[in-house]
């Protein structure tokens, strides 16, 4: 799973949104499938910022980095576990594992690109 993430990742932010916009709509309906609408409303939310912050890493121009790797299959991981859970509140718990690994990732990323420039400039005006 980890070797071949260059090739899936698309399509499981593709799904990821795709869920998250279909349980958006669930709410609506919540009460007749007696379901809780926050519980919907949460796990839509959930789903949706995984799918937001998968966004970055999928759409690198450079090569996948192996921490990158690790994050996005922690998050597919996390996104199959919470099937497993539904109906509980936990599910929305292991998805949010999930969204706190790619945070970080897209926190270190960010981090790195602003390091970057810097040490060009300072190795410029030696």
């Amino acid at each position: 799973m980890a070797i071949t993430v260059r090739f899936w990742v698309e399509g499981f932010i593709g799904f990821i949104a795709y869920a998250a916009l279909r349980l958006l709509a669930g709410t609506l309906f919540a009460s007749s499938l007696r379901l809780s609408p926050l519980y919907m409303l949460s796990l839509a939310s959930s789903l949706l910022a995984m799918s937001i912050l998968a966004v970055p890493l999928a759409l690198r121009k450079r090569r996948i980095t192996q921490i990158d790797r690790a994050v996005l299959v922690l998050a597919a991981i996390c996104a199959l576990l919470s099937l497993a859970l539904m109906n509980s509140y936990r599910s929305v718990a292991v998805l949010n594992l999930g969204n706190v690994a790619l945070g970080l990732a897209w926190l270190v990323a960010r981090a790195s690109r602003q390091t970057l420039p810097s040490i060009h400039k300072t190795a410029a005006h030696e």
